[in-house]
């Protein structure tokens, strides 16, 4: 609608999965190699609603505001990134996806993760 696009970039470490929005920084350097990758498109608009806090987490924002969601996969990925083996240090192949984030019936964001595959480690073999 004519708004200023802002994309963010995120890795997530294992400390920012518990949800307190921690371990999270933009440049995928720090110790622990990240569990995820993330990026997000807003709106400048909608950021600013949704965001107020931009040093925080997207969930600390979404949650502190008690904001309803709805998230809609629109694909799932699996391939190889060179850039991703070094930064997530492990091989691919990589799994990823991308979701539309409504509220209100309004599109607020869209996200795209790709997971490091060394989660196996920590969830479980992926067969059946």
């Amino acid at each position: 609608k004519g708004d200023k696009i802002i994309r963010r970039e995120v890795f997530l470490r294992p400390s920012a999965l518990d949800g307190d929005g921690r371990g999270v920084d933009g440049d995928g350097g720090g110790a622990t190699p990240p569990a995820v990758y993330a990026s997000s498109w807003w709106s400048e608009k909608v950021m600013k609603k949704f965001m107020p806090e931009r040093e925080s987490s997207m969930w600390a924002n979404l949650r502190t505001q008690h904001v309803e969601l709805y998230r809609e996969i629109r694909m799932v990925y699996c391939g190889h990134s060179a850039e991703l083996e070094e930064v997530f240090q492990a091989k691919g192949p990589f799994w990823g996806r991308h979701y539309i984030f409504w509220n209100c019936g309004e599109p607020i964001t869209i996200v795209y993760e790709v997971f490091n595959p060394s989660l196996v480690d920590v969830l479980g073999p992926l067969e059946a």
